[in-house]
């Protein structure tokens, strides 16, 4: 849904568009489906993870593995990697970035970057309310404004008494789900009231989704991972994960179920101390994990910049193609970026400049392939621009012209001709630009670009987001859809749970008024852990990716 240049079309298929190239341009793409038992990766529900830490040491784990088959990969090689992803990753990769960086490592880990992420309830508790004031949906001191007020001093209280790192503060928690009831109204005409969608305060939705019906193409991402020829060619296991691809995993969710669970907070300056480059990056038009909350956290973190940070990290506008993108903010090896226009999910909404912000912070060489990123123009304040300067072809000098760019000081030779020789030349020379890109998508998977400094490897994908947790005795429950996979219907989620789900009151993938989608499984020798196909899971709606395969040359 948010990364590359194919999505769903409506129609069971996949439909070619411009918006932002393919992420894979400059990388290789892998998807993994995390924690164990999300997606069509399967174990047995006894061998679900029971901590983040855990599921962390999954990705090691997998990872270890991984650099076996395909040694290439391997720390020392000349291949950087990054982890990127949205909304609960924010919990996942900074757990799953400290597993990696322990001795030794089994890949080069460079930096992460969490988009509108759930990490630290310190600096984001509360910060919905600033929102719905930021976007002028309501105003300070009006009658909505007021109701929330009061969930929002109770917040404060707990702020206040705040000790150590927690994930979670029940009564901030509390703060988005009164947004929702304060909006929720019934609509003339309609059978359903309507709310806020908490993705995207510019729209609303009918409740109780509030923002699980969008984008438009929920519905038909679970089409085209229904259709055989797709389950096929992704090697779905179709005896132990018989059911239809679906967004989360209750029971992997349920198994989760530590004691005073720490934030990911406390990973992050233990990272930047290492050398590990972070980038916080938020759309400014997400409720709930908000540009607000998002921007304070460096505030909050307990590392050597710290201080620093207010200082040093100006805002600088970015542009992407001529137009204003947002602005960047960056001291030492800590980046913050605000996206203009962009909600929960920047890659939906705002792809090309997701897709500039990722090569950017990587500091990738677009020169190194002439593919189509290195045509759009790029900069921040105070730089020029970055971009490929293009002529006409002369054609072959008859004074014709065939209408196709060339790129001055090559000889006349086409961009596509530079790019071809280009990766071929890249391949064989060992010591030119490197990079790998974990991307780890939330609840349901992981995508991991790759790209090595002797190939530029090829791969499609698909990015989605994940949750934080609210308040669990007073959640306001969203309805999900899930597909039968013999009638092809769909229904709500809630009559697929079965009696011990139904009673553990568990919910979906991302923070919403549903809750928090995360999960994994144990390791086990004598139990193939990381594969494709298990249990008899269910969950919400898509916002997920399907897997790709990395190509050897």
């Amino acid at each position: 849904m948010e990364i590359g240049p194919f999505r769903p079309d409506g129609k069971g298929s996949l439909e070619w568009t411009t918006q932002g190239g393919a992420w894979n341009e400059y990388a290789d793409v892998l998807y993994l489906d995390q924690p164990v038992g999300t997606g069509f990766s399967y174990a047995s529900t006894s061998a679900y993870a029971k901590s983040l830490p855990q599921a962390a040491d999954e990705v090691r784990y997998f990872i270890e593995r991984f650099v076996e088959v395909y040694p290439e990969y391997a720390a020392g090689n000349g291949v950087d990697v990054y982890i990127a992803g949205e909304s609960y990753a924010g919990q996942y990769i900074p757990f799953e970035a400290s597993a990696l960086t322990r001795s030794p490592q089994p890949v080069d880990l460079r930096g992460i970057a969490l988009g509108n992420g759930y990490i630290d309830p310190a600096a984001q508790g509360g910060s919905e309310l600033e929102m719905m004031i930021w976007s002028g949906v309501w105003k300070e001191g009006g009658k909505e404004w007021t109701e929330a007020n009061k969930q929002w001093l109770k917040c404060k209280a707990d702020l206040d008494k705040l000790v150590g790192s927690p994930r979670d503060t029940p009564a901030c928690s509390r703060m988005l789900p009164t947004i929702i009831d304060i909006t929720t109204q019934k609509v003339a005409g309609q059978s359903k009231a309507r709310c806020i969608n908490i993705y995207d305060v510019r729209l609303s939705d009918t409740s109780p989704d509030c923002g699980m019906n969008w984008p438009p193409i929920i519905k038909p991402t679970y089409d085209y991972l229904a259709r055989s020829d797709v389950r096929k060619a992704l090697h779905v296991d179709e005896v132990k994960k018989p059911e239809a691809w679906i967004e989360c995993s209750h029971r992997v969710g349920g198994a989760l179920k530590e004691n005073n669970p720490q934030s990911s907070k406390i990973h992050i300056p233990e990272l930047l101390r290492k050398g590990v480059k972070v980038m916080l990056f938020a759309g400014d038009q997400d409720l709930i994990c908000n540009h607000i909350g998002v921007e304070r956290i460096p505030r909050h973190l307990d590392w050597e910049g710290a201080a620093s940070w207010e200082g040093e990290a100006t805002k600088k506008d970015w542009f992407v193609n001529n137009n204003k993108a947002g602005y960047w903010r960056e001291a030492r090896n800590l980046t913050y970026v605000s996206i203009a226009g962009g909600s929960h999910m920047v890659g939906f909404d705002k792809p090309v400049e997701s897709h500039d912000m990722m090569l950017r912070f990587m500091g990738v060489d677009l020169m190194g392939a002439a593919g189509p990123s290195a045509r759009i123009p790029s900069r921040v304040e105070g730089e020029p621009d970055r971009m490929l300067v293009v002529a006409p072809n002369p054609g072959k000098g008859d004074g014709s012209t065939d209408n196709r760019p060339m790129i001055p000081g090559v000889d006349g030779k086409t961009e596509e001709q530079v790019a071809e020789e280009a990766k071929w030349a890249a391949y064989y020379n060992a010591g030119s630009a490197a990079l790998v890109v974990l991307l780890i998508l939330v609840g349901v998977g992981a995508l991991i670009l790759l790209r090595l400094r002797k190939q530029s490897r090829r791969s499609t994908s698909m990015l989605g987001r994940g949750g934080r947790p609210v308040a669990r005795e007073d959640t306001h429950e969203l309805e999900h859809l899930v597909r039968d996979p013999a009638s092809g219907e769909y229904a709500d989620d809630e009559d697929k749970l079965d009696d011990e789900e139904a009673q553990s009151g568990l919910s979906s993938a991302r923070k919403s008024p549903v809750g928090t989608r995360r999960a994994g499984n144990a390791v086990q020798e004598d139990q193939t852990v990381f594969d494709v196909g298990d249990s008899d899971d269910e969950g919400p709606t898509p916002r997920t990716a399907n897997s790709s395969s990395v190509r050897r040359p």
